[in-house]
Protein backbone atom coordinates (compact mmCIF):
# COMPACT_ATOMS: atom_id res chain seq x y z
CA UNK A 1 0.00 0.00 0.00
CA UNK A 2 1.39 3.27 -0.98
CA UNK A 3 1.76 6.27 2.18
CA UNK A 4 -0.67 8.22 0.81
CA UNK A 5 -3.45 5.74 1.09
CA UNK A 6 -2.05 4.89 3.71
CA UNK A 7 -2.72 8.18 5.15
CA UNK A 8 -6.28 8.62 3.72
CA UNK A 9 -7.33 4.98 4.54
CA UNK A 10 -9.03 5.35 8.23
CA UNK A 11 -10.75 8.64 6.86
CA UNK A 12 -12.39 6.64 4.35
CA UNK A 13 -12.88 4.38 6.81
CA UNK A 14 -14.36 6.76 9.05
CA UNK A 15 -16.55 8.22 6.22
CA UNK A 16 -18.18 4.92 5.48
CA UNK A 17 -19.33 4.42 9.03
CA UNK A 18 -20.67 8.11 9.22
CA UNK A 19 -22.79 7.45 6.03
CA UNK A 20 -23.60 3.79 7.11
CA UNK A 21 -24.21 5.42 10.67
CA UNK A 22 -26.94 8.16 8.83
CA UNK A 23 -28.79 5.39 6.69
CA UNK A 24 -28.92 3.47 10.40
CA UNK A 25 -29.97 6.54 11.97
CA UNK A 26 -32.82 7.14 9.18
CA UNK A 27 -33.91 3.66 9.47
CA UNK A 28 -34.33 3.16 13.21
CA UNK A 29 -35.20 4.55 16.68
CA UNK A 30 -32.82 6.67 18.20
CA UNK A 31 -34.79 7.75 21.37
CA UNK A 32 -33.64 4.55 23.81
CA UNK A 33 -30.36 6.50 23.75
CA UNK A 34 -29.15 7.94 27.19
CA UNK A 35 -26.63 9.58 28.41
CA UNK A 36 -24.67 6.28 29.41
CA UNK A 37 -24.00 6.27 25.64
CA UNK A 38 -22.24 9.16 25.67
CA UNK A 39 -20.90 8.36 29.12
CA UNK A 40 -19.32 5.02 27.33
CA UNK A 41 -17.83 6.68 24.66
CA UNK A 42 -16.28 9.42 26.72
CA UNK A 43 -14.61 6.47 28.48
CA UNK A 44 -13.88 4.63 25.05
CA UNK A 45 -12.15 8.00 23.39
CA UNK A 46 -9.99 8.74 26.94
CA UNK A 47 -8.90 5.26 26.83
CA UNK A 48 -7.91 5.60 23.58
CA UNK A 49 -5.94 8.19 24.33
CA UNK A 50 -4.04 7.19 26.81
CA UNK A 51 -3.23 4.11 25.12
CA UNK A 52 -1.80 6.16 22.33
CA UNK A 53 0.13 8.35 24.58
CA UNK A 54 1.59 5.59 26.27
CA UNK A 55 2.90 3.90 23.31
CA UNK A 56 4.75 6.66 21.83
CA UNK A 57 6.15 7.45 25.24
CA UNK A 58 7.27 4.27 25.33
CA UNK A 59 9.03 4.75 21.97
CA UNK A 60 10.73 7.93 22.60
CA UNK A 61 11.97 5.78 25.79
CA UNK A 62 13.41 3.31 23.66
CA UNK A 63 15.06 5.56 21.11
CA UNK A 64 18.62 3.13 21.70
CA UNK A 65 17.07 0.39 20.60
CA UNK A 66 18.70 -1.35 17.22
CA UNK A 67 14.51 -1.80 16.34
CA UNK A 68 14.06 2.09 16.56
CA UNK A 69 17.32 3.39 15.29
CA UNK A 70 16.58 1.36 12.10
CA UNK A 71 12.97 3.17 11.78
CA UNK A 72 14.72 6.60 12.60
CA UNK A 73 17.19 5.33 9.29
CA UNK A 74 14.59 4.41 7.53
CA UNK A 75 12.32 7.61 7.69
CA UNK A 76 9.46 5.43 9.69
CA UNK A 77 9.87 6.60 13.14
CA UNK A 78 8.43 9.76 12.51
CA UNK A 79 5.87 8.46 10.64
CA UNK A 80 4.60 6.28 14.04
CA UNK A 81 5.23 9.10 16.12
CA UNK A 82 2.84 11.09 14.25
CA UNK A 83 0.52 8.11 13.85
CA UNK A 84 0.37 7.67 17.44
CA UNK A 85 -0.36 11.58 17.96
CA UNK A 86 -3.36 11.22 15.41
CA UNK A 87 -4.79 8.46 17.76
CA UNK A 88 -4.42 10.85 20.37
CA UNK A 89 -6.02 13.92 19.13
CA UNK A 90 -8.65 11.74 17.71
CA UNK A 91 -9.59 9.89 20.84
CA UNK A 92 -9.15 13.40 22.90
CA UNK A 93 -12.11 14.51 19.93
CA UNK A 94 -14.43 11.40 21.00
CA UNK A 95 -14.24 11.97 24.44
CA UNK A 96 -15.38 16.12 24.18
CA UNK A 97 -17.93 15.13 21.64
CA UNK A 98 -19.13 12.51 24.09
CA UNK A 99 -19.04 15.26 26.27
CA UNK A 100 -21.53 17.35 24.45
CA UNK A 101 -23.72 14.26 23.91
CA UNK A 102 -24.26 14.81 27.95
CA UNK A 103 -25.87 18.10 27.54
CA UNK A 104 -28.43 17.17 24.63
CA UNK A 105 -32.28 17.49 25.44
CA UNK A 106 -34.41 14.93 24.24
CA UNK A 107 -34.46 15.99 19.89
CA UNK A 108 -34.32 13.50 18.09
CA UNK A 109 -32.63 15.43 15.26
CA UNK A 110 -29.76 16.51 18.32
CA UNK A 111 -29.38 12.82 19.10
CA UNK A 112 -29.24 11.46 15.17
CA UNK A 113 -26.43 14.38 14.00
CA UNK A 114 -24.28 13.46 17.77
CA UNK A 115 -24.90 9.57 16.59
CA UNK A 116 -23.61 10.13 12.94
CA UNK A 117 -20.43 12.34 14.35
CA UNK A 118 -19.50 10.04 17.11
CA UNK A 119 -19.89 6.81 14.83
CA UNK A 120 -17.56 8.32 12.46
CA UNK A 121 -15.08 9.13 15.20
CA UNK A 122 -14.88 5.90 16.79
CA UNK A 123 -14.08 4.09 13.42
CA UNK A 124 -11.92 7.02 12.96
CA UNK A 125 -9.99 6.43 15.75
CA UNK A 126 -9.73 2.37 15.67
CA UNK A 127 -8.76 2.48 11.92
CA UNK A 128 -5.97 4.93 13.37
CA UNK A 129 -5.15 2.23 15.72
CA UNK A 130 -4.81 -0.28 13.21
CA UNK A 131 -3.16 2.01 10.62
CA UNK A 132 -0.48 2.39 13.87
CA UNK A 133 -0.07 -1.43 14.44
CA UNK A 134 0.19 -2.46 10.47
CA UNK A 135 3.07 0.53 11.00
CA UNK A 136 4.99 -0.73 14.05
CA UNK A 137 4.76 -4.31 12.28
CA UNK A 138 6.47 -3.24 8.81
CA UNK A 139 9.03 -1.36 10.84
CA UNK A 140 9.73 -4.65 12.87
CA UNK A 141 9.59 -7.33 9.59
CA UNK A 142 11.77 -4.83 7.84
CA UNK A 143 14.27 -4.78 10.39
CA UNK A 144 14.14 -8.74 10.80
CA UNK A 145 14.37 -8.66 7.21
CA UNK A 146 17.81 -7.00 6.86
CA UNK A 147 19.13 -8.70 10.19
CA UNK A 148 18.34 -11.77 8.01
CA UNK A 149 20.05 -10.81 4.80
CA UNK A 150 22.92 -9.52 6.75
CA UNK A 151 23.47 -12.83 8.78
CA UNK A 152 23.65 -14.73 5.36
CA UNK A 153 26.31 -12.46 3.85
CA UNK A 154 29.38 -14.17 4.19
CA UNK A 155 32.34 -12.43 6.29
Amino acid sequence: MSAKAERRLPYAVALIASIVAVVLVLICETETLTKPLAAGTMTFGIVVAGFAATQRNMLLGMRGSRVLQFAARTGLYADVLDYLMHNVYVGVLVSVVSVIGFFLGDDDLSWSIWLVVIAGLISLVLALTVRNEIMVARIIRRFLEEQRLRSDQPR
